[in-house]
C-alpha cells in the first residue's frame, strides 16, 4: 500500500526532492549502463546482459549487451503516466492524455466522488487519503 512516508512518494518542497527519480516518475527517457542495468526509450524498456562474461563478450564484439526488451503500446504507456504520475504530490497534466478512454474518465469520476483523487483545472493528483489507498486507486486506470 502506497503512505504518504514512502520513498516514492515525492515531496513539495523543491530543496528535499530527488531530482534524479523525478524523470522516472514523469515518464521521461533513460539510459541503462552498465551490466544488468535498466534503461527506457520510449517506448522500449529494456535490460543489459547481467552475466559478466557475456556482456564484455558483446561489447568487445561492438554489439549492445542487450539482454531482454520489451516495446509497451500507447495503453501501457498511458497506463504508467497515472501509476508514475499520480505518486508525485504536484500530480499529473491530463491535457496530453486528453481525449481520455471510457475507462479512465469512470476512475476519474469514481475516486474524485470518493475523495482519493482531486483535480484542480487540468491536473490531477491524489488525495492524502488516496496515496493511503494508491493502489486501490490504480488498478481502476488498468
Amino acid at each position: 500500500m502506497a503512505t504518504r512516508d514512502m520513498k516514492f512518494r515525492v515531496l513539495p518542497d523543491k530543496k528535499k526532492q530527488g531530482k534524479h527519480n523525478l524523470n522516472y516518475w514523469r515518464g521521461g527517457d533513460y539510459l541503462g549502463l552498465g551490466l544488468g542495468a535498466h534503461g527506457f526509450l520510449t517506448p522500449m524498456r529494456y535490460s543489459n546482459e547481467r552475466n559478466l562474461e557475456k556482456y564484455l563478450k558483446r561489447v568487445s564484439e561492438k554489439e549492445l549487451p542487450i539482454d531482454e526488451q520489451l516495446s509497451l503500446c500507447k495503453k501501457e504507456l498511458r497506463f504508467e503516466n497515472f501509476m508514475l504520475g499520480l505518486r508525485l504530490v504536484e500530480g499529473i497534466d491530463l491535457e496530453p492524455l486528453y481525449p481520455l478512454s471510457i475507462q479512465e474518465e469512470k476512475a476519474l469520476v469514481k475516486h474524485k466522488k470518493n475523495k482519493l483523487l482531486q483535480q484542480k483545472g487540468k491536473t490531477l493528483s491524489m488525495t492524502e487519503e488516496g496515496f493511503d489507498l494508491f493502489n486501490y486507486v490504480l488498478v481502476d486506470f488498468m
